[in-house]
């Protein structure tokens, strides 16, 4: 008898891959140690799979759907929206948006803590630093700093070479 293992999504699209190329389920089963049933289930799956790599939530074992799928698309829009333009975005903004959404849809959502983490989870939002700052400085001002700047800072340097 087979242990019951769980695999995650990225996992299970590795079998996925096998099965396209042609390989048998016998023969994935034995690969990955895993009863036939199993494999054939996550055949079954395979378009709810693809979708998850697209959400890039490859390293979950299951896929939830939301609960208020209207609230969760239009805050994943919005969210995406001020990423775009470089907003830094808190959990406490992500929440007020949340429940605004909600009373938009004229429910009486309330965006519990659990709710918040599973849908940062659907979506891969983590907290961090956003990157590509480097867009926001104008051309000019670099242009100005390298003519004007930059020769009187190393005007007392040799240039040394190797």
């Amino acid at each position: 008898m087979v242990k019951r293992k769980v695999l995650t999504i990225k996992e299970q699209l590795s079998i996925i891959s096998e099965l396209e190329a042609g390989r048998s389920t016998s023969d994935i089963s034995r690969q990955f140690n895993l009863p036939k049933s199993t494999v054939s289930t996550i055949k079954k799956n395979k378009e709810k799979l693809k979708e998850a790599i697209n959400l890039n939530v490859s390293r979950l074992r299951r896929i939830r759907k939301p609960i208020r799928k209207d609230v969760d698309n239009g805050l994943i829009r919005w969210f995406s929206y001020q990423r775009n333009q470089r907003a830094k975005i808190t959990g406490e903004m992500l929440k007020l948006k949340a429940e605004k959404l909600g009373k938009l849809q004229n429910t009486n959502f309330t965006c519990s803590r659990g709710w918040m983490d599973r849908f940062k989870t659907r979506y891969n939002i983590v907290a961090g630093k956003i990157h590509g700052e480097a867009a926001s400085v104008s051309k000019q001002t670099v242009s100005s700093w390298i003519k004007d700047i930059w020769p009187n800072l190393r005007r007392g340097y040799e240039d040394v070479l190797d």
